[in-house]
């Protein structure tokens, strides 16, 4: 195939007519074995990792950075250690975030010892000297860049006192600690002002009955919310309509709100939305939630004027007569540029035909799980969304040759690609993804067992940005490839020779993420 400029059909065609795609692939294990890369910690993961452990040791977290806090708090919910007196460590001093994405365990007491008496709308203005510890390691050739702010950073402080080596405070330091480690000491003055919450996030809260929870922060304090940019309350079983109403009309400043798996809400919550902040919010999730009806709220979505990102994943009245309101219809439907709509089975072809001919600017599409879509959905996409760079095909019936005819039209820009159980993937597939997709950063083919070493071995070594490949469930690769492979970045989960917890965290982002596609504004 000479160019990924063909129209789908051009592609389709071609793909169709190779006689014997398993011998164009052309892959042999390297002579100088590259293998699994071994996964080498950071100092800065190693203390998240052990801090998370051990909640109950940490005293304070005042000073530390919130992409640090939410980093470590992450890692709490994960190992089920997170607890109220983390949480109360995080609610001090009127901090402008408040994130925990597991908040199984709360109950109604711990909410209200600890946000409950919280004043979110408290103004703070001082000054504090913050202490900055750079750690550079050197481990196998490859530089490590650890930073530690506030209390952490005292402590590693202390640590390189207790083994000789003596630190004058002054604003900037270098020094070596051994052959292989230096270390930069910075004081910074940082003014802290105007500080109020602006991110709250409480997922899994399904023990606390918020409508109660929220009702008296506000009639404590009416500005608590006045300020909140970012609302997450996913699988808040205890919010009703009436509730999130309240909440809304506290928080004239929202822009994004996740409110997935809240079951009792209905498609009043959703109109409540749209009147009280219509004109702003540019991020909505209301997967699961089944009491909602699709065609109910399609109104709405005429108010929302600058709505860029929307999960109605698992709404069973989802149908192509909502997608096409939404998308034709609605003041939205030119600027969205992420849309979930995994599992929502009663779409056809007929969804993405308009999605491809109305969303240009489309980045990410998950439509996974959808039985009723065939190889003309994928030529619709094609040849209309040219620059998603986040596309979502798991559990799909798509050919192997509709899939190959995708990637050589619009596979260019892709970022991250997850054909996980589409089992009809295989070579030719293979050979598409190695030839127009060189900028993959993630791909997921678990589940496909038509892709053998030599396709994977091809994919791996032509897509030099791949970080990370899953392989769950595919059998028929072996050492063949894991250790012949020359890409000395990627990390292989799902196979039996690799690790999966060590991985947890590969993509991690190093900043703190608010808004799906711009800054958070304060």
């Amino acid at each position: 195939m000479e160019s990924s400029g063909k129209s789908f059909a051009d592609a389709l065609k071609m793909a169709r007519e190779r006689s014997s795609p398993e011998q164009l692939i052309k892959w042999s294990p390297s002579v100088e074995k590259c293998g699994a890369a071994r996964f080498v910690p950071s100092l800065m993961i190693l203390t998240l990792n052990a801090l998370a452990v051990f909640p109950n040791e940490i005293t304070s977290l005042k000073n530390v950075p919130d992409n640090l806090r939410l980093r470590l708090i992450n890692r709490m919910c994960d190992k089920s250690t997170m607890n109220a007196a983390v949480l109360r460590l995080l609610v001090e001093r009127s901090p402008t975030e408040i994130r925990v994405k597991d908040c199984s365990w709360l109950t109604q007491v711990h909410f209200h010892h600890t946000i409950g008496n919280c004043d979110t709308s408290k103004l703070q203005t001082e000054s504090v000297m913050i202490v900055t510890l750079l750690v550079w390691l050197v481990i196998d050739h490859c530089e490590t860049r650890f930073s530690l702010m506030g209390p952490l950073g005292r402590l590693l402080i202390h640590a390189a006192v207790d083994i000789g080596v003596a630190l004058l405070f002054i604003p900037v330091m270098f020094f070596r600690l051994t052959a292989n480690a230096y270390v930069i000491i910075m004081v910074q003055e940082i003014s802290y002002s105007d500080i109020c919450l602006q991110v709250l996030q409480l997922d899994l809260c399904g023990q606390c009955i918020l409508d109660v929870a929220f009702k008296d922060i506000l009639d404590k304090h009416q500005e608590s919310f006045s300020r909140l940019t970012i609302l997450s309350l996913r699988g808040a079983c205890g919010l009703s309509d009436d509730g999130l109403r309240n909440l809304v009309n506290s928080a004239p400043l929202l822009q994004s709100i996740n409110l997935g798996q809240c079951s009792l809400l209905t498609s009043a919550a959703v109109n409540c939305i749209a009147d009280v902040l219509g004109s702003q919010l540019k991020e909505l999730y209301i997967d699961k939630c089944n009491k909602i009806d699709a065609m109910q709220i399609l109104p709405a979505f005429k108010k929302f004027t600058c709505l860029e990102v929307l999960s109605v994943a698992q709404m069973r009245t989802v149908n192509d007569q909502f997608v096409n309101g939404l998308v034709t219809a609605s003041a939205c439907g030119k600027v969205l540029k992420d849309l979930d709509f995994s599992d929502c089975n009663r779409l056809t072809d007929n969804s993405l035909k308009i999605i491809a001919t109305t969303c240009d600017d489309l980045s990410s599409l998950d439509i996974s799980n959808l039985n009723e879509l065939t190889d003309s959905g994928l030529e619709y996409l094609a040849n209309g969304c040219k620059s998603i760079q986040k596309l979502k095909l798991c559990r799909n019936g798509f050919s192997d040759v509709a899939v190959a005819a995708f990637l050589e039209n619009s596979g260019e820009s892709l970022l991250e690609l997850f054909l996980n159980s589409i089992v009809k993937v295989g070579p030719h597939t293979a050979l598409s993804l190695a030839k127009c997709s060189r900028k993959l950063v993630s791909l997921d083919v678990s589940w496909c067992r038509k892709i053998s070493n030599e396709g994977l071995g091809l994919i791996v070594d032509s897509c030099s940005s791949l970080k990370m490949l899953k392989i769950f469930g595919c059998t028929q690769i072996n050492k063949e490839f894991l250790e012949g492979h020359s890409n000395p970045v990627v990390k292989i989960i799902g196979s039996k020779f690799t690790p999966i917890m060590d991985h947890l965290y590969l993509l991690e982002p190093e900043e703190e993420e608010f808004l799906r596609y711009r800054f958070l504004q304060y």
